[in-house]
């Protein structure tokens, strides 16, 4: 009788030692890098070499999978000709839901914009707690000052002529 309990508890515990499955995460890795046009409106796929209106512009990406216990750093450096990279760095908490796990917005303002364009990238870098890089990607692009066409200056300056001289006549 004793021997039998022992069997039955030997077998039960191998049971439930071969059912039960390791826990493995999946790898850190980020996707879907947009820039925010039109206050948030558009998004424009950094991968297309688009040009962007600035100076100031907002990005966002998405990062996918866990980040374990000791936390894993986004690092974002724009860089733009002629002038010094600026860098951005936030922590990315721990997360492993449905994708995307967690969004980041940032935004940088370019330096000397104009008409034409200039170009400039973005480096994202995606580093976990002991700083080793799990993904790394860079994006070229051209940042471009939102210039007025001239038709609408024009009607701007005739509207407000016209507001004065309306302003005028009423006076007299």
């Amino acid at each position: 009788m004793y021997f039998a309990r022992v069997v039955i508890l030997i077998a039960a515990l191998l049971v439930i030692l071969t059912s039960s499955s390791i826990a493995v995460a999946d790898p850190l890795s980020f996707g879907n890098v947009v820039a925010l046009q039109n206050g948030g409106a558009t998004r424009i796929d950094l991968l297309s070499n688009p040009t962007l209106i600035g100076p100031k512009i907002d990005f966002l990406v998405d990062i996918f999978g866990a980040t374990g216990n000791s936390g894993s750093t986004l690092l974002v450096t724009f860089t733009q000709a002629g002038f010094t990279p600026l860098v951005q760095t936030f922590n990315v908490p721990f997360a492993d839901g449905l994708p995307p796990d967690y969004t980041q917005i940032f935004s940088f303002t370019a330096q000397n914009t104009s008409f034409q364009g200039t170009p400039a990238t973005l480096t994202v870098n995606l580093r976990d707690g002991s700083l080793v890089t799990l993904a790394s990607q860079t994006y070229r692009f051209r940042v471009a000052d939102p210039i007025p066409e001239p038709t609408s200056s024009s009607l701007l300056i005739l509207g407000a002529l016209g507001l004065m001289s309306v302003s005028r006549s009423r006076r007299c």
